[in-house]
Protein backbone atom coordinates (compact mmCIF):
# COMPACT_ATOMS: atom_id res chain seq x y z
CA UNK A 1 0.00 0.00 0.00
CA UNK A 2 1.55 3.41 -1.12
CA UNK A 3 0.87 6.74 0.03
CA UNK A 4 -1.10 7.69 -2.94
CA UNK A 5 -3.43 4.65 -2.99
CA UNK A 6 -3.70 5.75 1.21
CA UNK A 7 -4.37 9.66 0.95
CA UNK A 8 -6.53 8.65 -2.01
CA UNK A 9 -8.39 6.33 -0.19
CA UNK A 10 -10.88 8.52 1.65
CA UNK A 11 -11.08 11.70 -0.66
CA UNK A 12 -9.97 12.09 -3.93
CA UNK A 13 -6.64 14.15 -5.26
CA UNK A 14 -8.92 17.13 -6.93
CA UNK A 15 -11.21 17.45 -3.91
CA UNK A 16 -7.72 18.73 -1.76
CA UNK A 17 -7.84 22.29 -3.28
CA UNK A 18 -11.09 22.76 -2.54
CA UNK A 19 -11.17 21.53 0.85
CA UNK A 20 -8.62 24.42 0.82
CA UNK A 21 -10.97 27.33 -0.34
CA UNK A 22 -13.25 25.51 1.56
CA UNK A 23 -11.32 25.92 5.26
CA UNK A 24 -10.07 29.50 3.87
CA UNK A 25 -13.62 30.56 2.99
CA UNK A 26 -15.16 29.39 6.06
CA UNK A 27 -12.58 31.05 8.74
CA UNK A 28 -13.36 34.11 6.77
CA UNK A 29 -17.11 34.27 6.77
CA UNK A 30 -16.66 33.42 10.49
CA UNK A 31 -18.46 29.48 9.59
CA UNK A 32 -15.35 28.30 12.64
CA UNK A 33 -16.76 24.25 13.03
CA UNK A 34 -17.18 24.00 8.87
CA UNK A 35 -13.07 25.90 8.65
CA UNK A 36 -12.22 23.51 11.86
CA UNK A 37 -13.42 20.42 9.90
CA UNK A 38 -12.42 21.11 6.68
CA UNK A 39 -8.95 22.41 8.30
CA UNK A 40 -9.00 18.81 10.12
CA UNK A 41 -9.59 16.70 7.03
CA UNK A 42 -6.27 18.82 5.17
CA UNK A 43 -4.01 17.92 7.90
CA UNK A 44 -5.00 14.55 7.68
CA UNK A 45 -4.57 14.39 4.05
CA UNK A 46 -1.46 16.21 4.01
CA UNK A 47 0.32 15.52 6.92
CA UNK A 48 -0.86 12.31 8.91
CA UNK A 49 -1.69 10.00 5.91
CA UNK A 50 1.85 10.00 4.71
CA UNK A 51 3.25 9.07 8.13
CA UNK A 52 0.82 6.30 8.61
CA UNK A 53 1.16 4.59 5.60
CA UNK A 54 4.37 2.41 6.33
CA UNK A 55 2.55 1.45 9.60
CA UNK A 56 -0.75 0.53 7.69
CA UNK A 57 1.34 -1.49 5.50
CA UNK A 58 2.71 -3.31 7.66
CA UNK A 59 -0.03 -4.71 9.43
CA UNK A 60 -1.95 -7.62 8.12
CA UNK A 61 -4.96 -7.19 6.46
CA UNK A 62 -7.39 -9.14 9.42
CA UNK A 63 -6.14 -6.71 12.11
CA UNK A 64 -7.06 -3.58 9.94
CA UNK A 65 -10.82 -5.41 9.20
CA UNK A 66 -11.01 -5.60 13.49
CA UNK A 67 -10.12 -2.73 13.80
CA UNK A 68 -11.14 -0.28 10.68
CA UNK A 69 -15.06 0.16 12.77
CA UNK A 70 -13.36 1.42 15.63
CA UNK A 71 -11.16 3.86 14.21
CA UNK A 72 -13.90 5.01 11.79
CA UNK A 73 -17.10 5.20 14.78
CA UNK A 74 -14.00 7.52 16.95
CA UNK A 75 -13.91 9.74 13.40
CA UNK A 76 -17.53 9.53 13.22
CA UNK A 77 -18.17 10.64 16.41
CA UNK A 78 -15.12 13.49 16.36
CA UNK A 79 -17.13 14.28 13.58
CA UNK A 80 -20.75 15.05 14.83
CA UNK A 81 -19.21 16.32 18.18
CA UNK A 82 -17.38 19.27 16.12
CA UNK A 83 -20.71 20.04 14.15
CA UNK A 84 -23.18 19.32 17.05
CA UNK A 85 -21.89 18.56 20.25
CA UNK A 86 -20.76 16.07 23.16
CA UNK A 87 -24.10 14.67 24.16
CA UNK A 88 -25.78 14.65 20.66
CA UNK A 89 -21.92 12.91 19.81
CA UNK A 90 -22.43 10.62 22.57
CA UNK A 91 -26.17 9.49 21.53
CA UNK A 92 -25.12 8.93 17.66
CA UNK A 93 -22.76 6.87 18.12
CA UNK A 94 -23.93 4.66 20.59
CA UNK A 95 -26.62 4.33 18.52
CA UNK A 96 -24.20 3.02 15.67
CA UNK A 97 -21.66 0.94 17.45
CA UNK A 98 -25.32 -0.90 19.34
CA UNK A 99 -26.04 -1.27 15.22
CA UNK A 100 -22.33 -2.59 14.35
CA UNK A 101 -22.65 -5.23 17.19
CA UNK A 102 -26.13 -6.19 16.17
CA UNK A 103 -24.74 -6.62 12.46
CA UNK A 104 -21.83 -8.65 13.72
CA UNK A 105 -23.46 -10.88 16.18
CA UNK A 106 -27.41 -11.32 14.67
CA UNK A 107 -26.16 -10.72 10.81
CA UNK A 108 -25.01 -14.41 10.46
CA UNK A 109 -27.80 -15.43 11.62
CA UNK A 110 -30.37 -13.54 9.62
CA UNK A 111 -28.61 -13.93 6.23
CA UNK A 112 -28.77 -17.69 6.95
CA UNK A 113 -33.02 -17.60 7.89
CA UNK A 114 -32.99 -15.59 4.60
CA UNK A 115 -31.38 -18.30 2.85
CA UNK A 116 -33.22 -21.37 4.49
CA UNK A 117 -36.16 -19.20 3.97
CA UNK A 118 -36.29 -18.93 0.16
CA UNK A 119 -35.66 -22.49 0.04
CA UNK A 120 -38.07 -23.47 1.76
CA UNK A 121 -41.25 -21.81 -0.28
CA UNK A 122 -42.02 -23.78 -3.13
Amino acid sequence: MNTTALSTLLLPEWLLPWLLVLAVSAWILGARPVAIFASLILVFEIVVTPMVAPVLASIPAAALLLVAPVLALMVFQGVITLLFGKRTAGSVTGVYLVRMLDLLTLGPFRLLGRLLRGRAEP
